[in-house]
């Protein structure tokens, strides 16, 4: 009980990878709804581009408070500090991925390469909506009183060594497929579409569904492994519950170089060179977002547990 809150091994990156996480979550089901949404309608359709950056960018709210809420958790920074780390992060990745994309494509020759400039004013457009919502977003985490106020004991307790299958590299072996598993079908329509033909995919409704009961999946897995490794002496269950969501962000990058293998020209170094660097940042996207959904569920999970503890109760799972 004095150490299932205990901070783990490098707190802050936790907190940026978490609230990146769920500003990707946030922005995935909106994003997939709306176009649902719009192509249902298809006078609306033009909004479709438009709309999902403003969402996305608005979105930065969920990243810096969510960020500042883990940050003053682990009573480690200020709001300020947070809100930088939160607003700069993850839309310099972003934008680092794709200039170099149009940097490879302006050295190709090719017509999708998009200029500099028009690239650098579309992501200060991002920025400046996203870097106000997440400033706020971390203001009002750090401000917000905490809800739980953990004790932690002052003795760091030894943990015992864990069975095969609790172990971080077991976990992301074992649980990552079944993540990667439940949207596999629509994941490969959609690079089909995007890489072998010029059909645009609209089956957005039975991708929301596949969302839907792939965040139910790592949930579930998530409070399981959590709740195991409680039980064998394991407090620090913060970064297995990460990496267990993560994980399907491995497994959607290993099937990207299969995908590749089997249908790509590798004569065009070029063209390979963008696909991977567009497949490595939607898998590290798919990452966060699996990843946050697993902390989220296991820290409701334990906070639940605590709490009836505190109070004296029996719980079981």
């Amino acid at each position: 009980k004095d150490d299932v809150f205990r901070a783990p091994n490098e707190p802050t990156l936790l907190a940026v990878a978490t609230g990146i996480g769920a500003q990707v979550s946030i922005s995935c089901y909106l994003g997939v709804g709306m176009l649902w949404f719009f192509y249902a309608i298809p006078m609306l359709r033009i909004l479709t581009g438009i709309t999902s950056v403003i969402v996305f960018a608005l979105c930065g709210y969920i990243n810096g408070f969510m960020t500042a809420r883990i940050l003053k958790f682990f009573k480690l920074s200020d709001w300020k500090t947070s809100a930088i780390v939160a607003a700069m992060v993850f839309p310099a990745y972003v934008l680092l991925t794709l200039s170099l994309g149009d940097i490879v494509e302006s050295a190709m020759g090719s017509s999708a390469a998009v200029p500099f400039s028009e690239g650098l004013l579309h992501y200060v457009f991002w920025w400046a909506l996203d870097g106000p919502a997440a400033a706020y977003g971390a203001y009002k985490g750090f401000m917000t009183p905490l809800e739980l106020s953990p004790e932690v004991g002052k003795i760091v307790r030894t943990i015992p060594d864990m069975p095969f299958y609790l172990r971080r590299w077991a976990i992301m072996g074992l649980y990552g497929p079944l993540i990667f598993a439940t949207i596999f079908y629509e994941f490969e329509y959609i690079m089909d579409s995007l890489w072998r033909s010029f059909m645009i995919y609209g089956m957005f409704f039975i991708v929301l569904i596949s969302l839907i009961m792939m965040g139910v999946t790592i949930a579930s897995l998530s409070i399981a492994v959590t709740y195991k490794s409680l039980c064998h002496g394991n407090y620090d269950w913060w970064w297995n519950a990460f990496c267990l969501g993560a994980s399907g962000g491995l497994y959607m990058w290993l099937y990207s170089a299969y995908y590749l293998y089997l249908n790509e020209d590798y004569s065009l170094f070029g063209a390979d060179f963008i696909y991977f660097l567009s497949m490595t940042l939607i898998s590290a996207c798919f990452a966060f977002m699996c990843g946050s959904i697993s902390i989220l569920a296991s820290y409701l999970f334990v906070e639940r547990i605590y709490n009836t503890a505190a109070q004296g109760e029996f719980t079981k799972f």
